[in-house]
């Protein structure tokens, strides 16, 4: 779990690209994730990526709710729940050190 401001979010690490991971946990609804190389880019991106959420959400009128962290159990289930898959490896090498996107609500 890794914390920037009023935002958590969970860390993954993807062997196959030699990169982590991160991706909001208590942003409703969306959020965003960001990827880094190291656990210090990983801190920059998490920064400028919830920056840049601030930001597009203020110039969209777009609302959203920082609600408090899910508990352990509920943060494991999500994880066992989760299928890897080629589409999220090939967008973490695209998008590398450039930081995240906001999701889509959904």
């Amino acid at each position: 779990m890794m914390r920037y401001g009023p935002y958590a979010a969970e860390i993954e690490f993807d062997p196959d690209t030699q990169s982590l991971y991160g991706s909001t946990v208590n942003v409703v609804p969306g959020g965003f994730d960001f990827w880094g190389t190291s656990v210090d880019e990983l801190r920059r991106e998490f920064a400028a990526s919830a920056d840049e959420f601030e930001k597009a959400c203020s110039e969209h009128g777009i609302r959203y709710t920082v609600t408090e962290v899910p508990s352990s159990a509920t943060l494991a289930a999500r994880a066992l729940a989760r299928v890897p898959s080629e589409e999220k490896a090939a967008a973490s090498r695209v998008n590398g050190a450039k930081g995240g996107r906001p999701r889509k609500a959904g």
